[in-house]
């Protein structure tokens, strides 16, 4: 063996540097698994929504909120406290990194990974990186949970998706190697040390965690988490019906608090279990939907009850602002009373 052959003489390997992107590194697979999960699921999502191509935009939102929902890959892997822990499915710690609500959100979360990975990646070598990165990412669902405990976030229902969690963690990690590494803004245009940004962008996330903005370790879609009505939205049952008498409940709703009320809190004393829905028509015309339903359920006193409904929605945007409720309200009353 000569002596260039031997390990101290050989000359070391130059470490990937700030942005130096390789095609086989794991920050390069990180950013293409995450584009091409939004790809398919804007795709899939797209071809649901075509039965509804040719209806307004307001009426269009209103089916993918009701019927639709959301994308199929977002659906099966966002994360909440009952997805992931009350339905035990774990899997939701690692999946709802790779999930984000919008092309805005992607593009500033891969951004973020294009500059700090590369450094943090050639540091920790590939194996310590990708599990570095996806611990972080879970901690940041973790966060969430302890958000909801003490009653910043609302809901347990409320989704959460997107790789910001991951990527501070990256963050953090990349300005405790290089703390005074010197880095250009991309707006403004000014030099800074990498650990003074760091700090900007931790407090930053801090204050939008507090004040319960958007992409905080990840993305809430508020849309799920709350009914799609706007705050002064009106709904009008026929007067007298079996239900609101039933329940000792006005058939004249004024609010979205009275709605929320009458849906999650009355409803289900009369409906107690079995409840099924079998939408028969549905039908729009500009901000105007139609939706014609048989529903079925097990009542309070053991009995069963089975009645038709016509629904008129008007739609604001993409909220019910006047709901107009239609029923067979002798049928109603004979399965309710007798």
């Amino acid at each position: 063996m000569g002596i260039y052959d031997r390990d101290y003489y050989r000359e070391p390997q130059p470490r990937r540097q700030w942005g130096n992107f390789s095609p086989v590194s794991v920050t390069t697979w990180l950013i293409a698994i995450n584009v091409l999960v939004f790809v398919i699921d804007a795709f899939l999502h797209h071809q649901a929504m075509q039965p509804y191509a040719r209806l307004s935009r307001a009426a269009q939102r209103y089916f993918e909120l009701t019927q639709v929902g959301p994308p199929p890959l977002e659906r099966w892997g966002y994360f909440s406290l009952t997805t992931a822990i009350t339905h035990l499915q774990l899997w939701r710690f690692l999946t709802f990194q790779f999930l984000h609500a919008n092309l805005g959100h992607l593009f500033a979360n891969m951004l973020g990974l294009y500059f700090f990975g590369p450094l943090v990646e050639s540091y920790f070598g590939a194996r310590r990186y990708i599990a570095f990165y996806l611990f972080c990412g879970s901690a940041g669902a973790a966060t969430y949970l302890l958000l909801l405990m003490v009653g910043m976030l609302q809901g347990p229902d409320v989704p959460l998706v997107g790789a910001s969690a991951g990527i501070f963690g990256v963050l953090i990690a990349g300005a405790m190697i290089a703390p005074n590494l010197t880095v250009m803004l991309l707006f403004p245009p000014i030099p800074i040390k990498f650990k003074y940004l760091a700090l900007g962008l931790v407090a930053y996330a801090t204050y939008v965690a507090v004040t319960n903005g958007p992409n905080a370790g990840g993305q809430t879609a508020p849309e799920k988490g709350s009914p799609p009505i706007q705050a002064d939205s009106v709904v009008l049952a026929p007067e007298g019906n079996a239900t609101a008498l039933a329940l000792n409940y006005t058939n004249h709703m004024v609010g979205r608090d009275s709605i929320v009320r009458f849906l999650t809190q009355e409803f289900p004393k009369l409906f107690v279990s079995d409840v099924s829905v079998e939408f028969k028509g549905m039908y729009a015309d500009g901000n105007t939907v139609i939706v014609e339903e048989r529903m079925r359920a097990t009542l309070s006193n053991g009995g069963s009850y089975d009645n038709d409904y016509c629904f008129f929605f008007t739609l604001s945007g993409d909220r019910i602002s006047f709901v107009r409720e239609y029923m067979d309200t002798q049928r109603g009353a004979k399965c309710i009373f007798g």
